[in-house]
């Protein structure tokens, strides 16, 4: 049997048909409220790279004298 990786590159060969690998929520997200017609290479260049800048490692930071107390 082939792989995922494979029987998804054999349907490339659709002309409405474009693979992504290694997709974010942002780039999910993007391609669902964003795009309604076919994508052009633009379109695809330029949602690759919105969805990387907006990888981004966030750390919560709790400072000692807040207090949230009721």
């Amino acid at each position: 049997g082939a792989s995922v990786c494979t029987a998804m590159l054999r349907l490339t060969n659709l002309h409405n048909v474009r693979l992504f690998s290694g997709m974010n929520l942002n780039m999910v997200l993007e391609l669902l409220t964003r795009f309604s017609d076919e994508l052009t290479v633009e379109d695809i260049d330029q949602l690759v790279e919105e969805s990387r800048r907006g990888i981004q490692s966030v750390t919560l930071q709790i400072k000692e004298e807040e207090d949230f107390s009721l």
